[in-house]
């Protein structure tokens, strides 16, 4: 008797060890299993297995490895669904998730016409032109009159693409380029991209990098830029967060230390998305990796999103303990109406800060003027990550959150920060 109830505990030991080895499941991959068609998944690997053994496990489950993440230690892949039931007992993955879509902007830009050249009512003005109203609103021209202007700072963009031949980006300093979605090194729109694909990552670019006297200065025009093509808007394509973790370590290998992403992730293929109570700071694979690059000495600065009023309408990877989430205002310092708002998952405050983010004047190579007026926390975004560059040119030691910290030190709300404007808009001169 003994010696049953001995190896009826063994056996019962053994099955929960098997159990354990067993991945866990996202809820968003519930449904899946039953439908014929091919999910982009991100296998994460268990610490014992190698990326290498993680992907060969793939390849024989059916699936087509996308990319590896050793941040993530994740490979995404091309999964058909048939094989989900084999993936979910595999031992050599701990957990299954679905790949996510960038969640785009609310609007299209609206065409300005190009300055005409008129008495300035200060050299500030006829310096900036119509882009002056975010250096104002952020005090950047005490830095500017200091020629403060980005020197010696690596800064990464992640974005949709760049026109680099525009004359605004003559002078532009570009220390890498590449495009992930087609995976070359062309940035600027190619034969199969949608007619417009780069307009937004290029206005992007262009408050932090353009230097075209009385048009559009960037805040930081005089630092190296890394330029990454992570999000392909063919409405016909998924767009998927695999490449913007691949682009944040391939900006780390280069050396940038600020990350500039107007991008989001929220929503899944057939319909599912991350829960509220996912945006804690710890499920988005976006927000892990920002995290990583944050520990890495890389300072992050992510849009909020445009998902508006309402409570917890922030998207990823906004929700990162060690990023820094712009929200957008406008040029009077109201909260922009669609400027997402917090608090995460576990009850921190976000967005961490506010920008002009209504009616920005930036370059925009699809209109006949060469400009036009955007508005949204993609606007915000590069103007806190040059606000970021400029303190990183004047102390190159501080990490990522001596920067936050310097920046919300001087914020117009840093008395009582809440969920909508966060610390507020910061007074960079005294940051």
């Amino acid at each position: 008797m003994r010696y049953a109830i001995r190896t009826t505990v063994l056996l019962t030991a053994a099955a929960a060890a098997a159990t354990a080895q067993e991945p866990t499941i996202s809820p968003a991959l519930g449904g899946l299993a039953d439908r014929d068609t091919v999910a982009a998944i991100w296998f994460f690997a268990r610490s014992d297995v190698s990326l290498e053994a993680a992907t060969a496990a793939i390849g024989r489950l059916g699936g087509q490895p996308r990319r590896r993440s050793r941040w993530l230690h994740a490979v995404s892949a091309d999964l058909p669904t048939s094989a989900l039931r084999a993936a979910r007992s595999r031992s050599e993955f701990r957990h299954l998730q679905p790949v996510a879509r960038f969640r785009g902007s609310p609007e299209e830009p609206v065409p300005a016409a190009r300055p005409l050249p008129s008495p300035a009512a200060t050299s500030t003005d006829s310096t900036f032109g119509p882009s002056g109203m975010p250096i104002r609103r952020l005090n950047l021209v005490p830095l500017t009159n200091r020629n403060l202007r980005g020197s010696g700072v690596v800064i990464a963009i992640l974005d949709t693409g760049f026109e680099t031949g525009h004359p605004a980006f003559a002078s532009t300093f570009v220390l890498a380029q590449y495009d992930f979605v087609f995976d070359d090194s062309v940035v600027a729109n190619e034969s199969n991209d949608h007619p417009t694909a780069s307009r937004h990552g290029t206005g992007v670019w262009s408050l932090l990098a353009a230097n075209d006297p009385g048009n559009v200065i960037g805040v930081a025009p005089d630092a190296a830029y890394v330029l990454a093509k992570t999000e392909d808007v063919r409405s016909e394509t998924r767009v998927e967060e695999d490449h913007w973790v691949a682009a944040l370590e391939w900006a780390d290998s280069l050396g940038a230390t600020v990350v500039s992403s107007s991008l989001g992730y929220l929503e899944f293929d057939d319909g599912f998305s991350y829960a509220p109570g996912d945006l804690n700071g710890d499920v988005a694979v976006t927000t892990v990796a920002a995290d990583a690059a944050a520990a890495q000495g890389i300072t992050v600065v992510t849009a909020a999103g445009n998902r508006g009023d309402g409570f917890r309408t922030l998207i990823t990877p906004g929700d990162g303990d060690s990023v820094i989430t712009a929200g957008a205002e406008d040029s009077l310092g109201t909260l922009a109406g669609f400027s997402s708002r917090g608090p995460t998952a576990d009850g921190r405050l976000k967005p961490d800060l506010v920008a002009p983010g209504v009616q920005v004047f930036v370059v925009d190579p699809f209109t006949d003027s060469g400009f036009a007026r955007v508005n949204g926390t993609s606007a915000a975004t590069p103007l806190l990550a040059g606000a970021a560059a400029l303190i990183k040119q004047l102390h190159p030691t501080y990490s990522p959150i001596d920067i936050l910290a310097a920046l919300r030190r001087h914020a117009d709300q840093r008395i009582l920060p809440d969920s909508l404007r966060g610390w507020g808009r910061p007074d960079v001169a005294r940051s």
